[in-house]
């Protein structure tokens, strides 16, 4: 195993620095946290199925010439990347109208939009992670007006890559949670592609697949896994 020091855990993984400080280890664990009663559960193989595909959409990606942060696999549940500067702000492009979305425009639950909607958010716990706009980025100094400009274009294509890639497969990308960081003033996409940052419907009655809320996690991890990966 190669030298490493913890940088940061969260909800899905653990992030590690290595010891020349030029590359991070992302560890993905098996287990879904609910937040309202801090509690957790774990799902047989969340951790490798979550891995494998993100290095499989990351792959895929950088063939669209996508430039992101992926270097190798290196365990099961462990993949290499950049050690990005990452900059704080969440970039979450709908596709489908759902949920408080739905309460707050009027949209129909399930129903697709004519164009997707791009929200930033601030990426910060303690203050719950408040929507934002553009002029507050710049104002927090958080990344430069050029710099959100690659991110909304990289946000956009990477967006419509991965629904066609979804869309071979019988599944609709109905919303994507994306992350962005720089390293020598180049942007980069980075943190993880993954079940936890994409939520997946079947496609044509937009049949929900609840991914962190069905009673069976570990057949619905499985059969995306076999969905996703199983038909490149």
């Amino acid at each position: 195993m190669e030298a490493r020091s913890l940088l940061k855990e969260g909800s899905g993984k653990k992030i590690f620095e290595d010891e020349s400080g030029d590359y991070v280890i992302i560890e993905f664990n098996d287990y879904i946290v609910y937040k309202k009663s801090n509690s957790k559960t774990k799902i047989k193989n969340k951790g490798s199925i979550n891995a494998s595909i993100s290095v499989n959409l990351f792959k895929y990606l950088n063939s669209y010439n996508i430039q992101n942060h992926f270097i190798k696999k290196i365990e099961d549940k462990e993949i290499k990347v950049k050690n990005l500067e990452m900059i704080p702000v969440e970039i979450f492009i709908r596709n489908y109208a759902t949920g408080k979305f739905c309460k707050q425009y009027g949209f129909k639950e399930g129903q697709s939009l004519v164009s997707p909607v791009i929200e930033f958010y601030l990426k910060d716990e303690k203050l719950k992670k408040p929507q934002m706009c553009e002029s507050l980025i710049y104002a927090m100094e958080l990344a430069s007006k050029e710099e959100v400009l690659s991110i909304r274009k990289l946000a956009c294509k990477t967006n419509a890559i991965l629904k066609t890639f979804f869309g071979r497969r019988n599944l609709n990308l109905v919303d994507i949670q994306l992350e962005f960081g720089r390293v020598n003033d180049q942007i980069f996409l980075g943190d993880e592609i993954s079940l936890e940052t994409c939520t997946l419907w079947e496609s044509g009655d937009h049949q929900k697949i609840v991914q962190n809320n069905n009673k069976d996690h570990s057949a619905i991890y499985k059969m995306l896994y076999e969905r996703i990966i199983g038909e490149n």
